[in-house]
């Protein structure tokens, strides 16, 4: 912005060199329309003060009606280019040809420029509200061109442009004093920024209207002014928010909608609590983008590469993937019960890259019926989603994906071979009450080697051994989808190639207590390449012990039928596999089977509350002890991470308080006690 002196009527020769030198366009004379002859722009006779010529390039042409009788029109071809026009005090201006002036300037009162569609005003330097709460209209169907700087220089100045034409600033719009007002029912674009003269020029308002477009080429910087921003119809904005002051208020109405195209960084940390998303909040920037987190009403993720949550998010209305994908990170999204997800697909769809969740409420009965898709995936190239139908009780779930399966669901060993290399981590958040059918999604570069379509099983991890859910062909060809009903406890799912489990065609593995020895039995429909079996057995599922090996049959087509007696089981629950393994030293694992012998000692129940928890602490009671123990106590997240330990003494029945030292975050843990038969349970805290 530049400082401008306005009463220079008179100068010396000096003074007219030094402000030459700096202000080559501003005027150096005024001359006033009078209007005595008629409305002709052209005519030397309707202006006074100038001895009977026309202004030119030097001179302020003054409009106000206490001096004019008739206003002016611009028809013909304009014969001089002034250095500014002044409107003020109610004036009008009517431009039906083209005119060009070096300043714009507006004084007290509501003055109106009307120009005629196909016309132009060109100001080839600023355009001024330079008096207190001077108005200027600007209408008609014709275009105004600002080459530098759009000023509301004075408290209470005031622009509505109601023209179909285009209002384009190419320098910046700066509001320099305090309650100022743009009003736009039409088309306004600014090069550079919307921005305030520093943190004193406040209650200024930008009011974009139904009919309004408004595009900003730079930052929104108000310079931590409070000022108001109201949308009712489109901002299309590239720049940054900085300078933000928690006063502001940035309202995108109903109808609204706000396009959004920055890339460069984080916006100004207070955006997220000024920001009221009624309308529509479109992302449509080229490339990574942060996304504001507040509660939106219509959610647009547009444009190229991925936007990235910064903290929880919701949207009560609809989620509409129009283009490229949306990372998580660490935040959860929330999809209200009456919100949606539209128009997902492999190449549009919410990755789930850190401990960030997609979480949707209201599935089920009284709510939210039918296929409910969480469109999630692990990658740039990775969409395997999963769909929900729950015919129980209304609830909220969370799905988040995993790129790799642990045989302890969240922690332990990864697996290499027979699975679809991704574990659901799904969520209710009411125990109880579901009744869910899941459908999950994969496609062939997800499946590890071994693993074969044909023979699928969708499996579950109950906190202590994955179990089968649903078996069968998995549906589909390149892309596949495999369904299991019934389900009403959730946690970690996967997916398991049947074919791959054993290198024979195993029939079935099962063990039975029969008296006070455990009794094992499996059947192979043929074998390949057979050496023997291991048969394998732990309490702990991480710790497994070899208990026997039985010779294999090599290869042969015909059925075999085996039994192992072990004449030494360990007391309570117990797990045993299988270890197969060829001629060649290659093995493979069986399904994990459990047994529990309660035949020689005591069964332990582990309780605890409260549950939910707060993340504080935790009180647990062990029952069915008959001798006092020491033992760690292990807290883990969802990613197995240990969040917290101790040594506790445990009596039977008798209460134990795990304070937390820090207060553990939402979301759902895993206790575990090692006892000789350890125990686990999980809880959540809200």
């Amino acid at each position: 912005m530049k400082t401008i002196v306005k009463a220079i009527i008179f100068l010396s020769i000096f003074q007219l060199a030094v402000h030459s030198q700096l202000y080559a366009c501003w005027p150096t004379g005024d001359v006033t329309w009078t209007g005595n002859t008629d409305s002709d722009w052209n005519k030397a006779s309707n202006y006074s003060g100038n001895w009977g010529a026309l202004p030119d390039n030097r001179d302020r042409v003054i409009i106000n009606p206490s001096n004019y009788s008739n206003a002016p029109v611009i028809s013909n071809n304009p014969s001089f280019s002034p250095a500014s026009i002044y409107l003020n005090n109610g004036a009008t201006l009517t431009v039906n040809r083209s005119v060009t002036s070096a300043y714009f300037e507006i004084g007290s009162g509501t003055n109106t420029v009307t120009i005629q569609s196909s016309r132009k005003l060109t100001v080839n330097e600023d355009f001024l509200l330079s008096s207190n709460n001077g108005r200027i209209i600007v209408e008609g169907g014709g275009n105004v061109e600002v080459s530098n700087d759009l000023i509301f220089e004075n408290n209470g100045t005031r622009l509505t442009n109601n023209s179909s034409g285009n209002f384009e600033v190419k320098g910046d719009v700066e509001l320099a004093a305090i309650t100022s007002r743009l009003e736009n029912n039409g088309n306004i674009s600014i090069t550079g920024d919307l921005k305030t003269g520093g943190a004193l020029a406040t209650a200024n308002r930008i009011e974009n209207n139904a009919s309004g477009i408004l595009t900003i080429g730079g930052d929104i910087n108000f310079n931590g002014a409070a000022n108001t921003v109201d949308n009712y119809g489109i901002v299309n904005q590239s720049g940054n928010f900085t300078g933000i002051d928690l006063l502001c208020d940035f309202d995108n109405h109903d109808g609204g909608t706000w396009n959004w195209l920055y890339t460069g960084g984080w916006p100004d940390p207070n955006m997220s609590s000024v920001l009221t998303p009624n309308g529509t909040v479109v992302y449509a920037g080229a490339g990574n983008q942060p996304v504001l987190p507040v509660a939106y009403n219509n959610l647009v993720i547009s444009g190229s590469g991925t936007k990235q949550l910064q903290a929880n998010t919701a949207v009560i209305g609809t989620m509409t993937l129009s283009n490229g994908k949306l990372a998580l990170n660490d935040a959860d999204l929330i999809i209200g019960s009456s919100a949606t997800i539209s128009n997902a697909s492999s190449s549009r769809y919410i990755i789930t890259n850190g401990t960030g969740k997609l979480i949707q409420n209201g599935i089920g009965a009284g709510g939210r019926t039918g296929n409910v898709l969480f469109p999630i995936g692990t990658s740039a190239s990775s969409y395997t989603p999963l769909i929900i139908n729950n015919s129980g009780t209304a609830d909220n779930y969370s799905v988040r994906l995993g790129s790799v399966v642990y045989d302890g669901g969240y922690s332990g060993t990864a697996q290499t071979s027979d699975v679809v290399n991704k574990t659901w981590y799904i969520d209710e958040e009411v125990i109880g009450g579901s009744d869910v059918a899941l459908t999950f999604q994969w496609n062939d570069a997800d499946q590890l080697s071994g693993f074969s379509p044909t023979d699928v099983k969708v499996i579950h991890y109950d906190g202590a051994q994955w179990e089968t859910m649903a078996s069968g062909a998995a549906t589909g060809s390149g892309t596949y989808t495999m369904t299991a009903t019934n389900i009403s406890s959730f946690s970690p799912f996967g997916i398991e190639g049947g074919a791959g489990t054993l290198p024979v065609e195993l029939l079935y593995f099962k063990g039975d207590m029969t008296g006070d020895v455990a009794v094992l039995e499996w059947a192979t429909a043929s074998e390949l390449n057979n050496d023997y079996f291991t048969v394998e057995r732990t309490t702990d599922l991480e710790n497994f012990d070899i208990v026997t090996t039985i010779k294999g049959k090599g290869t042969t087509e015909e059925r075999n039928d085996y039994k192992y007696h072990d004449n030494k089981p360990l007391s309570g629950t117990v797990y045993y596999r299988l270890k197969q393994t060829d001629f060649d030293g290659t093995f493979t694992y069986s399904d994990i089977i459990k047994i529990s012998n309660n035949s020689v000692s005591e069964t332990a129940e582990l309780n605890m509350y409260p549950v939910p928890n707060q993340g504080d602490q935790l009180t647990i009671r062990i029952t069915g002890l008959t001798t006092e123990k020491e033992t760690p106590v292990v807290v883990y997240n969802t990613q197995g991470q240990i969040v917290h330990q101790q040594q506790v003494v445990i009596e039977n029945s008798s209460e134990v308080v795990l304070a937390f030292q820090e207060k553990l975050p939402v979301g759902v843990y895993t206790l575990r006690v090692n006892t000789a038969q350890p125990l686990t349970k999980q809880f959540s805290v809200r």
